[in-house]
């Protein structure tokens, strides 16, 4: 049988955004795994051995050898280790950071996916190589570990109209966030919905309000800056959307468990 080229026709990209990636770790400490964690950008973890709890806001999820599992901005979470739990994990940010966990749908209540022990041998891999090339190998581990849940978990691709909608409301709020003005009503006159219906439709879609997620990645923008070292509450308030700097002090520490200034002094503190 004679060779044939194969050739793979990739669907027109709206983003090219890079994904940046900040730490790559293997993480063995008992100690370490069970402090709470508040995470200011993205953390995509493979429990590599033994076994251990996950702990939410809405239930805990028991972690197993191959599971995939995801930190989120602003979401806290908890680890039990049990049987010598060890995972890797790696923390990464960027506007298409955003599109990836809206395209695979990852959430407070859908952030584990079973079943990924091949690729073990790939974080490990990636992990030994030499720091010249951290960067390149670390965000291929975050985009080839998301081709494969998207192989395994959606491998249809398709959405229906009413997620199509949903997405387009999602970045929508991820380009304007900085916006004070920007509401449920405002996104629906915008996208010529009715609020009532979009409200709906965004909540089923995500398990999420309209309000809470401006307000969660409203934060998440917060905690970026102060890790880039922007260090004013006031012009952090304002960068954010927020026109009332104590209101966001408010809204801060019901998010993050502590004020901006509380936090913006442990950063100091690393």
């Amino acid at each position: 049988m004679e060779n044939q080229n194969v050739c793979l026709f990739i669907p027109k990209q709206n983003n090219f955004e890079p994904i940046h990636t900040v730490h790559f770790v293997l993480e063995t400490s008992p100690q370490t795994m069970e402090k709470q964690k508040i995470l200011s950008m993205y953390r995509m973890h493979l429990v590599v051995e033994g076994e251990g709890i996950l702990h939410l806001r809405n239930g805990d999820i028991h972690l197993y050898s191959g599971d995939i599992f995801f930190g989120l901005p602003a979401v806290p979470f908890t680890l039990t280790p049990i049987k010598d739990f060890k995972y890797m994990y790696v923390s990464y940010l960027g506007t298409r950071a955003n599109y990836l966990t809206d395209k695979f749908r990852i959430n407070e209540k859908n952030c584990v996916f079973r079943g990924f022990g091949e690729l073990t041998d790939f974080w490990r891999n990636a992990l030994d190589m030499d720091s010249a090339v951290a960067e390149l190998r670390s965000e291929s581990v975050v985009l080839y570990t998301f081709s494969s849940i998207g192989t395994k978990y959606y491998p249809s691709g398709n959405k229906s109209k009413e997620q199509t909608a949903a997405s387009e409301v999602k970045k929508y709020i991820d380009d304007t966030f900085t916006n004070p003005e920007l509401s449920l009503h405002s996104i629906a006159e915008a996208l010529s919905y009715n609020p009532k219906y979009l409200s709906s439709l965004f909540k089923s879609a995500f398990k999420l309000g309209i309000s809470d997620y401006i307000t969660t990645i409203r934060i998440q923008h917060a905690c970026a800056l102060m890790d880039q070292g922007v260090s004013g509450v006031k012009n952090i308030a304002f960068l954010c959307g927020f026109n009332d700097p104590l209101y966001f002090s408010k809204v801060f520490k019901t998010k993050m468990g502590v004020s901006p200034r509380e936090h913006l002094n442990g950063l100091q503190k690393r």
